[in-house]
């Protein structure tokens, strides 16, 4: 298992379920790292997707690219 964020839940979940878990933290716990540029936007729903695909256009050359999305 990883994850970007680990909500407290899953990480007592994962620490009860995995059998000698390694935990790999980069940084500081709870801290976060000034070189991250975030962006958010709030879409409707009918138009998410295309706008997806603006962005993953725009920023393609650009570097990394994190998305987090509910489903």
């Amino acid at each position: 298992m990883f994850s970007a964020t680990f909500p407290r839940q899953i990480e007592n979940l994962a620490k009860k379920i995995l059998i000698t878990p390694v935990e790999v933290v980069v940084g500081n716990r709870g801290s976060t790292n000034t070189n991250i540029e975030q962006h958010v936007e709030v879409v409707e729903q009918d138009d998410k997707f295309w706008r997806l695909m603006e962005l993953l256009g725009e920023w393609y050359e650009k570097g990394s690219v994190l998305i987090f999305v509910e489903k």
